[in-house]
Formats: C-alpha cells, sequence, structure tokens
C-alpha cells in the first residue's frame, strides 16, 4: 500500500516534468521561429532561369500556383531550406539572385559594333551600337542593359559592353541634311566608301542623316506625296550607328492651304508619309514647310498636331525646322504651340542673306545668329527641344563696288543695254556684261549714259540698272553662286585672291577678280562652326542641324567630333 501510493506520486511527478518541458519546448520553438522571422530581411530577386515555377510549399512535389519569367522581380519575404518565400509562394532559390537596382544614367560602350536588341530574348534589330560612342542606360534586365536609343527601348548584352566612368557625357544630337533630287539619285550618295552613309556615325560626329525624301505635287488633279525613299540607305546608316530622319518638304501656300483645309486628305497624306517611314525603317520625320504665309498659321499648327499624334504610335519622331521669327514669309510658325508637337525644332539661322537678296553680306553673321536663338526661346520654344541649324555652305557674289565724282548708273542685268530708246533685241548691245556708266538723263523708262570716254550712248532700262549720286558709296550684287566651302577656297587660290577678317560679322571675307569683275564671299569654316557651338553650349540647346552635307570642308566634322560628339 505504501509502495504503490510512493510509486504514484513519483508517477505524477515525472508526468508534470514532462509536460512542463514540453511547454518549454513549445514556447521556445515559438519564439525562436518569431525571433528569426523578426531577423529576416526581405529583399527583392531576379529569375535568371528561363522560368520558374510557383509552389504552394516549399518541395519540388508542391502543388504549382503560377510561375515567373528570366529578368521578372519579385518580392523574398522569407526562407524555408532551398526555397524563397513570396507573397505568392515557394520559388527555388538555385534559379533566382540577389537584385541590385541599376544607377540610372549610367553610361556603356560595346567592345565591338555590335547590334541592338529589341527584347532579351535576343531579337536582332538593323540597328548597331557603334565601338566608340556611348549609350545612355535608362535600367537593367539580368544579364542586359536597357538603353533609350533616340525614343526607341533597345537592349545590350552586358557581356559585351562597359561602363563609362570618369567622364563627362553630352546629350546632344547632331544631324547633317542630305539633298537628294530624286529617287534614282539615292545611289550617288551611297556609291563612295567616303559617302557619309558607309562611315560610321563616330567618324563623322554625326548622329542623325535626313535625307530630302517626301514632298508634295499634283498628280492629275490631286495632291499626292513623292517618294524619294530607299531602304538601302537606311539599312547601311543603321549598321554604321547613325538614326534616319527623312525630310518632308512643302512651300506652295495654295497647296498647303488645300490639305490644311481638307481632314480627310490631310489625313491620307499623313498616312502615306508614316506608311513609307514603317517600310523603310525610318526613326524620324522632319517637317521643312517654309514659306506659306499668314492665312495657313492655324491650319499648319492642327496639320502638325495630327502628324504627331499619329506619328507616336508609329515610335516615330517628330521635328520642325523653324526660321528666325523676323522673316515675314514664314509667320505662319506658331513655335510655342508646334513646340508641343515635336520631339525636336530646328531653327534654320542661317538666310541673313542669299542669292536673292540685292546686298552681298554673309549667310548668318555671330549677332545675327545669336538674336535668332534668344529670340526663338523668348517666344517659348523649349531649350531641350531647340536645335541649331548651322550652314554648311557659302555665296560667291560677282559684285560692282561704286563711289565715283559723278552721278552714274549700274548695269545689273548682263547685256541689257540698248543704243536707242526702244526695247528691241536689234538694238541690243549683248556684249555689254555688267559694268558703270556716266549718267546723262532719265526717261519714261530708261536711264540715258554713256561709257567713261563719252565716246557712245546706252539706254538703260530702269529694271536693270541703279542711279548712285556722286561721291556715294555703294556695293551692287550683279551675280551670284551657293558654294561648296572648298570650291571657295579653290577660286580664292586659282584667282589670287585675299581674304580679311571683320570681327563685327566673326567670318573672313574673301574677294578675288574674274573676267574684270570682282567677287566677295563670307567664308565659313571651321572656326566659324566653332563659334556657333558655343552659342550652342551657351543657350544649352539641344544640338546641331547642318545644311548640307558634302558641302561642308572635312575639318568641320572633326569639329563636330571634338566638340559635341558623345
Amino acid at each position: 500500500m505504501y509502495l504503490n501510493s510512493w510509486e504514484d506520486k513519483k508517477l505524477k511527478r515525472l508526468k508534470s516534468s514532462l509536460i512542463i518541458a514540453l511547454t518549454l519546448i513549445f514556447l521556445f520553438q515559438i519564439n525562436f521561429q518569431a525571433f528569426a522571422a523578426a531577423k529576416f530581411q526581405s529583399y527583392k530577386a531576379i529569375v535568371v532561369a528561363q522560368k520558374l515555377y510557383i509552389r504552394k510549399t516549399p518541395s519540388s512535389k508542391g502543388k504549382i500556383t503560377g510561375s515567373l519569367n528570366k529578368g521578372q522581380i519579385v518580392d523574398i519575404i522569407g526562407t524555408s531550406g532551398k526555397y524563397l518565400k513570396t507573397p505568392k509562394g515557394y520559388i527555388y532559390s538555385s534559379y533566382v539572385k540577389k537584385y541590385i537596382p541599376p544607377k540610372l544614367g549610367v553610361y556603356v560602350s560595346v567592345k565591338e559594333d555590335i547590334p541592338l536588341l529589341l527584347s532579351t530574348n535576343g531579337d536582332l534589330d538593323e540597328r548597331y551600337a557603334i565601338k566608340g560612342k556611348s549609350y545612355k542606360t535608362i535600367g537593367e534586365i539580368g544579364d542586359y542593359y536597357k538603353i533609350d536609343f533616340y525614343g526607341k527601348l533597345r537592349y545590350i548584352p552586358k557581356q559585351s559592353a562597359q561602363i563609362l566612368t570618369g567622364m563627362s557625357f553630352k546629350d546632344n544630337i547632331t544631324l547633317g541634311f542630305i539633298y537628294v533630287n530624286g529617287k534614282q539619285y539615292n545611289q550617288r550618295f551611297m556609291d563612295d566608301e567616303k559617302d557619309y552613309v558607309n562611315r560610321k556615325s563616330t567618324d563623322t560626329g554625326l548622329d542623325v542623316l535626313c535625307p530630302t525624301w517626301f514632298e508634295l505635287s499634283f498628280k492629275e488633279d490631286t495632291i499626292d506625296v513623292v517618294d524619294k525613299g530607299d531602304s538601302d540607305f537606311v539599312k547601311t546608316a543603321h549598321k554604321n550607328g547613325y538614326q534616319v530622319w527623312a525630310s518632308f518638304f512643302e512651300s506652295s501656300p495654295k497647296r498647303a492651304s488645300e490639305i490644311f483645309s481638307d481632314d480627310t486628305l490631310s489625313s491620307i497624306i499623313i498616312d502615306k508619309i508614316i506608311k513609307y517611314a514603317a517600310d523603310y525603317n525610318i526613326d524620324g520625320i522632319n517637317i521643312d514647310f517654309e514659306g506659306l504665309g499668314l492665312s495657313n498659321k492655324d491650319g499648319f499648327t492642327n496639320f502638325v498636331s495630327k502628324f504627331y499624334n499619329r506619328a507616336k504610335y508609329s515610335n516615330l519622331l517628330i521635328s520642325i525646322d523653324i526660321t528666325r521669327p523676323e522673316v515675314s514669309s514664314c509667320n505662319f510658325y506658331d513655335r510655342a504651340e508646334l513646340s508641343k508637337y515635336c520631339n525636336y525644332m530646328i531653327l534654320m539661322a542661317y538666310g541673313e542673306h542669299g542669292g536673292s537678296f540685292k546686298e552681298a553680306g554673309s549667310v548668318a553673321s555671330y549677332n545675327w545668329t545669336e538674336k535668332a536663338i534668344s529670340e526663338t526661346l523668348n517666344l517659348g520654344v523649349p531649350k531641350d527641344k531647340l536645335m541649331l541649324g548651322v550652314p554648311f555652305y557659302t555665296y560667291d557674289y560677282a559684285v560692282i563696288d561704286v563711289n565715283l565724282p559723278y552721278d552714274s548708273v549700274v548695269l545689273l542685268k548682263k547685256g541689257d543695254a540698248y543704243t536707242s530708246e526702244v526695247f528691241d533685241d536689234e538694238v541690243k548691245n549683248k556684249y555689254i556684261k555688267y559694268g558703270t556708266f556716266k549718267y546723262i538723263s532719265s526717261s519714261e523708262k530708261f536711264y540715258k549714259v554713256t561709257d567713261e570716254k563719252e565716246e557712245n550712248i546706252y539706254y538703260i532700262p530702269f529694271e536693270s540698272g541703279a542711279l548712285v549720286k556722286a561721291n556715294t558709296n555703294k556695293r551692287f550684287v550683279v551675280g551670284y553662286e551657293s558654294l561648296k566651302l572648298q570650291t571657295l577656297k579653290d577660286r580664292i587660290s586659282e584667282n589670287n585672291g585675299t581674304a580679311y577678317y571683320d570681327e563685327l560679322v566673326k567670318q573672313y571675307i574673301a574677294e578675288y577678280y574674274k573676267d574684270n569683275l570682282k567677287h566677295a564671299a563670307w567664308v565659313e569654316d571651321k572656326d566659324t562652326l566653332s563659334w556657333r557651338i558655343d552659342l550652342l553650349n551657351k543657350y544649352n540647346l539641344k544640338g546641331l542641324a547642318a545644311w548640307q552635307l558634302y558641302y561642308e570642308t572635312e575639318d568641320m566634322l572633326k569639329t563636330i567630333k571634338d566638340r559635341l560628339s558623345k
């Protein structure tokens, strides 16, 4: 009896101890789990497998509840053995790695020329990333850098690229126009290894080639698009690292008005241009409408708005050419409003003097150029959209300088001098080219003049001559020619010409004589290009656009490469 009582008490104490121990173990496990959970720091992981299953439990036999693709980023909120816990279930840890967010705005370069990728699946674009250029990243996906390639999302494999450090980068765009007179003439710009399209963009310093490929015409009393595009040109340009923007030109106020006032017709025109752009794989459209007059102001703005909104769906960049605000024939540009409907605006900062001007002068002098920039910005055009148009050409003027002690008449039209006061070819002295004559008198339609020796009498029509008072210093333009810049250099050399620097316009003025006629030209060269780039940087403009390629000298391209290329 006593033994049984003792054993019962012993058994009760043992049960109590076991219960206490089990309770302590249970409480410890709960606290440990809570401690471990509190210690776990959630993080993000990126999937490195092509496809990764999400399971309900941390086991290869667990029910599949979803999946993730390569490059997707997922939140990791816990672990269980070889599995990681996500908000939607468990994933196998070997198929992900910790995600480190990229530093936005990092610049990379490629180790060799490679095609850009349309996606991380390896789909190739015909556009190339070129060794020697820098590309700004906007993110990373797995083993790829994501870049914004002039408005297009593209990818570069990390193994083919390297991060650039310790350098300053320019976010400028450099563009060159190519004048194409007809579809059949594209080959002219592709035949030679020195043609721009065949040279790397790193060699020329240009980002964009802009051929004049589209314009409007009447076809059987219907307005239609003239197409001068060439797909081989685009493919070659893309392979050498260029963008291709095709210029779309119009200068007829009447034809433009018809388009602007007809919504159906304007849609047809826009859709045709966009289809051509898709067929050729063009990157952008440059809208170059000039001289349309004030009556077309609202119509042009509405047309551009419509064009821009449709182009966005085709991933096309839109640029608009504008003049300096003072140009009266181009007062149809509502510059601030138009800037809302384009990616870029190109200020054609040239045309201060031209072939149709009676006065010889610079195509674009320093003060005139700076004023064109400031006036345009003051009208509300954003500086991060504005590109500075620069001249790659000049004019060679045939001039007559007059400063005589007697009243004189300058013959401005070649051979338009008569031996009697009638408009008759039989009395027209075609051998007289240009020149200055002593003034005798005026009739209803003619100046009566004599030569310097007063041996012959001539009659010069008012519209072909200019009367200059005695002791008046004047210069008259009697001829002009748009020139390639190297051609001007050659003429100066061949005719023993001279040049002097004009600080006011910041250019050299060249003079020479040919066939007893004086010639004058305002020289465009690497120095004038350099001060234009200074102005571009001073006003923090988006880039530079040159009219036109094949007219410049090679050292001007080097100036662009050294000062603007990325």
